[in-house]
């Protein structure tokens, strides 16, 4: 609570009847700026708002596209700036002596906060009817989530052999879903072989792009080859999972459908 009011603060004085300039700072920022950013406002997102990770990518093609680096940002003059983590550690303190509003969004890998930083984005930018739509639907499609019972397992891996475990946003999807994650450390490890050998996960969940070489990864290993062919699989587009946004029930969607198909 103490962060949303002291956001809310920062921006209360912008005068949210006219169009605003709004200079993003990471692509985690881009995509609730593009999405709630009232009409007629000037954008500039992040370097990677045209990325493949980035989920509204083609709205980002019409807008300027900078580093987030202080001499643009008061090149600019933006009305407010958001971010979640882009321009560096020093960025906040040296805003706030320029006398440069700053949007602060936060992540703590839970839907809550999703709905959170839509509600302060939204009411930051004058949109709150755009942000209650947006938490509208995004409630909705959580809600029509199947849950399977008894849950199966499921594990999530990259290309480079990567696996995703407790406390990140990839575990959050699991439990929406209703499958349980295979990896039960704390954090992002590489791919447990041993355990691999020895007990198998119901259904895998892949971040392999088609592009993505893994010659020298443990995922080239007979045993995840193995499995890559057998299992059932969900593969995630790293759009929807990247950042914990309100699109992200697309990804939970995807793994309870596969979680399904496991049940049958």
């Amino acid at each position: 609570m103490k962060v949303w009011l002291a956001a809310w603060l920062l921006v209360i004085s912008i005068d949210c009847t006219a169009s605003l300039r709004i200079f993003s700072l990471d692509f985690c920022a881009d995509q609730y700026v593009m999405a709630l950013a009232p009409k007629g406002s000037t954008l500039v997102l992040s370097p990677d708002a045209h990325r493949s990770f980035s989920y509204l990518r083609a709205q980002a093609k019409s807008h300027t596209q900078q580093s987030p680096r202080l001499e643009y940002i008061l090149r600019f003059k933006p009305d407010l700036v958001v971010r979640f983590y882009g321009g560096g550690v020093q960025i906040a303190s040296r805003l706030e002596r320029l006398g440069i509003p700053l949007l602060q969004l936060h992540s703590n890998n839970q839907f809550e906060q999703v709905e959170q930083n839509i509600l302060l984005v939204s009411s930051a930018l004058g949109t709150p009817n755009q942000g209650q739509a947006l938490i509208e639907t995004m409630n909705q499609h959580l809600g029509a989530i199947t849950q399977q019972n008894p849950a199966p397992t499921a594990l999530y891996m990259t290309a480079s052999g990567a696996v995703a475990g407790r406390d990140t946003f990839i575990q959050t999807l699991f439990e929406l879903a209703g499958v349980d994650n295979y990896i039960d450390r704390v954090g992002w490890s590489t791919l447990p072989l041993e355990k691999l050998a020895q007990h198998k996960p119901d259904q895998l969940a892949l971040a392999f792009k088609d592009d993505q070489q893994y010659v020298w990864s443990s995922a080239r290993h007979p045993l995840i080859q193995q499995y890559l062919a057998d299992l059932p699989s969900t593969s995630l587009s790293d759009a929807t999972v990247a950042c914990p946004a309100w699109y992200s029930t697309e990804a939970i969607a995807d793994l309870s459908k596969t979680a399904q198909q496991y049940a049958q």
